[in-house]
């Protein structure tokens, strides 16, 4: 079993895309961005619920629209994705989580990365390339 840290500083993350074929027109969509590892936590591989955080989807308001339209369509993602792995990067607000995520969908090159299609397409991210983003 891994240990989890109440507070993780992370070195890598997961950013992960889910094909969707939505309308007939498949194109990859944000299952959201997950720490790896953790700055002095060796063995807490994974982590997850770092914190205690509670999702209040007006913090996100402004946000919606484009997670509409870049999130995988799913009712409960989006509030699973804060509490789970948001927790665990560091001191983010529920805001910065989220607008980091998305503003990944337009500065990595997941399009040189990901096949045309498939069920899921993980990206391992180093934490400078998304602190840049």
């Amino acid at each position: 079993m891994y240990a989890q840290p109440s507070y993780c500083d992370p070195t890598t993350f997961i950013f992960a895309l889910l094909w969707f074929d939505g309308n007939n027109t498949g194109e990859w969509r944000i299952h959201g961005l997950w720490p790896e590892t953790c700055q002095g936590c060796p063995n807490c591989g994974y982590p997850s619920y770092c914190r205690k955080v509670h999702f209040n989807s007006s913090k996100i308001e402004n946000l919606m629209p484009k997670i509409k339209h870049r999130w995988f369509p799913s009712k409960d993602l989006i509030e699973h994705e804060w509490l789970k792995h948001g927790s665990c990067t560091g001191n983010v607000t529920e805001f910065e989580y989220f607008n980091k995520t998305l503003n990944l969908w337009d500065c990595i090159p997941y399009i040189q990365e990901c096949p045309n299609s498939g069920a899921e397409c993980r990206l391992l991210l180093q934490a400078y390339q998304v602190q840049k983003c």
